[in-house]
């Protein structure tokens, strides 16, 4: 089988119609999970140590170590829970589980798969990067003494750099819906996969992103708005607590604006976990297929 870029697309938006209780269960574990890190943020004073507010005694730097390192495994294990409930909605649609929630073998193994993902995409990453030191450091040999002429070349040498990461990035993109479907880590075999597909691969991706972009703008000018009123219509004071939104109080933390921002995220972060996961799913499942004669196939 293959898959069309639009309808592949749109299957978040398909699943959120299909099962929106599910949805808001997601939002609610979502919220859940925002509050439990902002009063760790808050009881631990982790706001003022990330702002250079307080001066940590060796006893309050290693709380606060073990503190964001349990709040960076929780937010690893909502992502797993998360990503994997929209995985199960595709790939086993009769798997009996809450709002597709569970915690178990498949949310480990993709745990595992996203720290090695990330350590993968830092090799690329510096992959990547030759290329571009190599090309700006012959424009500085060439080009030196033009006006404008290396700037142009850097320009060129970033735009190389997106270009050969998201590369990367679509080719190793099935990842996920692999691991969960066949129960076992795989890290490279959507390479193997997607061979001949990146452009259809890269065009689904370009429009789920060119999807979310107004949410994201719509949320963050919300936010900011609220943000806004409740410093009283300053902006630079707007602006800082945007960008430093931590405090050592529970009240200084969660502030009104803040609040809005914990809620709108949950709702909307529900909304988008459907609409980044679900078309890789599709895809991998379009691919493959349901049965091991067709993985087969795929993979010989």
């Amino acid at each position: 089988m293959d898959f069309k870029i639009t309808t592949t697309a749109f299957e978040g938006f398909a699943l959120i119609r299909r099962e929106p209780k599910t949805i808001l269960v997601w939002a609610g574990v979502s919220l859940i999970t925002s509050l439990v890190f902002g009063v760790a943020t808050a009881l631990f004073g982790l706001g003022g140590l990330r702002n250079g507010l307080a001066t940590p005694t060796p006893a309050a730097a290693g709380v606060a170590l073990i503190s964001q390192l349990a709040m960076a495994l929780l937010g690893l294990l909502l992502a797993a829970v998360l990503g994997g409930a929209v995985y199960r909605a595709i790939l086993r649609p009769e798997q009996p589980a809450w709002a597709r929630l569970r915690i178990g073998a498949d949310e480990g193994r993709l745990m595992g798969l996203w720290v090695i993902m990330g350590l993968v995409f830092v090799g690329c990453t510096l992959v990547a990067m030759i290329p571009v030191l190599i090309l700006g450091s012959i424009a500085g040999l060439l080009l030196a003494g033009t006006a404008g002429g290396p700037r142009v070349v850097i320009v060129i040498g970033y735009l190389l750099f997106l270009v050969i990461l998201a590369g990367f990035a679509t080719r190793l993109s099935l990842a996920g819906p692999m691991t969960f479907s066949e129960q076992r880590l795989q890290v490279f075999g959507s390479w193997k996969l997607t061979k001949g597909r990146f452009w259809k691969l890269l065009g689904v991706y370009a429009l789920v992103a060119l999807i979310l972009t107004p949410l994201y703008l719509l949320f963050f000018a919300v936010y900011g708005g609220a943000t806004y009123l409740s410093v009283g219509g300053d902006w630079n004071k707007a602006w800082q607590e945007i960008i430093q939104p931590y405090s050592t109080s529970m009240a200084g933390y969660f502030t009104p604006a803040r609040t809005v921002y914990i809620v709108l995220a949950a709702g909307l972060g529900a909304v988008m976990n459907g609409l980044m996961y679900a078309p890789s799913a599709v895809i991998y499942r379009a691919l493959v297929g349901d049965g091991a004669e067709s993985k087969a196939d795929v993979f010989s």
